[in-house]
């Protein structure tokens, strides 16, 4: 019999033992002391077994003066040999406490989150993000309020969104579950995946428009509302349009614009035609999916003027097959990107320029406005 379980039966005798018999014969029994220390021992003794009482007694009708009277325990006698048992149970309490806290701060973001109060959400969920790296529900929620809120015209520090939105794409790749403990079914996985990365490109098109083209391409890889959002390919065609067909068509002026043929030229010129190429058939997806519908009308006009503008730069000024192109656009699969080679010039060209053929030289490329979510 553990000294626990002879603890208890002591206990369970109650009145037929008082309390010097308990003290004398229970787990608290002391040694005989010299009897001017006897009183205080006496004492401490019978605190001892007040607190140790009180937490045993309510462990399961009422926890919380169990963990009270446990603390005190705990904090007066550290050392005592029924210290462990008290300790495993104010542990537990304490985690619970942290746990049913934790539930209430997640409850309280998402329904800031769901009543489109997307400022405070992004408030209160970077403090939860910072206390919880690895917790995607928290992170789900304040890259939502922090996009959705951008996209209303709120107040939102982008650079603090894009490393919560980052982290959130990395926590969803990971399959770290949710608060219930389920992970996200593959639907939900793709769509999260589909709108955190265009969240990306949002953010990153003004400073970095190279890198956000990255993040829309990558967002495209998966099946989401804003796959089929004609605003996600006018943003792919402009970033592109600002990254690699401003690098191309710069190069091309500069090394070989008026100058003779070479394998060099024919090379830049290709390289050109290929970004161009991906500009084009991002627009085209914008003009084929806002067509149905009236509210994108303006902005369906720009991109379409910026489509014709880039068509013709890349087919010698002519618009034949650009109709044709809308049309099918949508059931052909995206050029994928490819990095930039930029050949330069050899030392002396043996050809003359040419003048003649089925491609004109690439323009002096300006920034778009349209395409903005």
């Amino acid at each position: 019999m553990n000294k626990l379980t002879k603890f208890m039966i002591f206990a369970a005798l109650g009145g037929a033992l008082t309390a010097n018999q308990a003290f004398a014969h229970g787990p608290f029994a002391q040694q005989q002391q010299p009897a001017q220390a006897g009183a205080q021992s006496a004492q401490d003794d019978q605190e001892k077994i007040k607190l140790y009482e009180e937490w045993r007694n309510n462990r399961k009708t009422d926890q919380k003066r169990a963990y009270e009277a446990g603390k005190q325990f705990l904090e007066k006698y550290p050392n005592d040999e029924y210290a462990p048992y008290v300790k495993k149970f104010v542990d537990a309490y304490e985690a619970e406490l942290k746990k049913i806290e934790k539930g209430k701060e997640l409850e309280s973001l998402a329904k800031m989150v769901q009543e489109k109060k997307y400022s405070e959400a992004f408030t209160q969920g970077k403090q939860i993000c910072a206390k919880e790296p690895d917790n995607l529900f928290a992170h789900l929620q304040t890259s939502w309020a922090a996009f959705y809120g951008t996209l209303g015209n709120v107040n939102i520090n982008k650079t603090e969104a894009i490393p919560i939105t980052k982290k959130a794409i990395e926590l969803v790749e990971q399959n770290r579950p949710l608060p219930d403990g389920k992970t996200l079914d593959e639907k939900t996985k793709n769509d999260s995946l589909n709108w955190l990365n265009v969240a990306l490109g949002y953010y990153l098109q003004e400073n970095n428009p190279a890198e956000a083209s990255k993040y829309l391409y990558t967002a495209m890889k998966y099946e989401g509302v804003w796959k089929k959002d004609p605003q996600t390919y006018a943003l792919l065609a402009n970033t592109i349009e600002r990254s690699d067909l401003a690098k191309v068509s710069e190069h091309y002026q500069k090394n070989f614009a008026g100058k003779a043929e070479s394998p060099e030229q024919k090379a830049a010129l290709a390289e050109f035609q290929a970004v161009a190429d991906r500009v084009i058939d991002a627009y085209a997806r914008a003009v084929a999916l806002a067509a149905s519908d009236p509210k994108f009308g303006s902005a369906k006009q720009q991109w379409q003027q910026r489509l014709t503008e880039v068509y013709k730069a890349r087919n010698d000024d002519k618009t034949e097959g650009l109709n044709e192109l809308i049309a099918s656009v949508l059931s052909k699969p995206m050029p994928e990107p490819k990095p930039l080679t930029l050949p330069t010039p050899s030392a002396s060209p043996t050809t003359a320029p040419s003048t003649t053929g089925t491609t004109s030289t690439p323009p002096n490329q300006s920034s778009s406005t349209g395409g903005r979510p």
